[in-house]
């Protein structure tokens, strides 16, 4: 009987140090606790706008600045150099990027949606933060 029962402790040990091997990470186990999602990384060789009320983008310039790759927190949207061959505006069909040194903004028709945006780090997009 003593047999059987040490056998039982065996098998149940072995169970479970093979359920715990499954998990990738201990961390998603409820009773460890969560440490929240990762803050976001910015993308390789991309400048960050901080804008009026808070808001930002992220700007890489693609093919000797011929467009811009615009990354938002839920999508990314690639700008076309403007047609009009204004310096610092790219369009994507239904909305403009305008560029001019270290400010930005983003215009959807009659709309702007990114105001008054510097790029993060610059003195001035530091008094913009509230």
């Amino acid at each position: 009987m003593e047999n059987s029962f040490a056998g039982t402790r065996l098998l149940m040990a072995a169970c479970v140090a093979l359920a715990l091997s499954a998990c990738s990470s201990l961390d998603h186990l409820p009773f460890i606790g969560e440490s929240g999602p990762a803050a976001p990384e910015q993308p390789k060789d991309a400048t960050r706008y901080v804008c009026k009320g808070g808001s930002s983008f992220y700007v890489r310039m693609l093919g000797k600045d011929n467009a811009a790759w615009v990354i938002f927190p839920d999508r990314e949207v690639r700008f076309e150099k403007s047609a009009t061959n204004l310096a610092g505006q790219y369009s994507n069909g239904s909305a403009v990027l305008e560029m001019n040194g270290d400010q930005a903004s983003i215009k959807d028709e009659a709309d702007t949606k990114y105001a008054e945006c510097k790029v993060a780090g610059s003195s001035t997009a530091k008094n913009e933060r509230h």
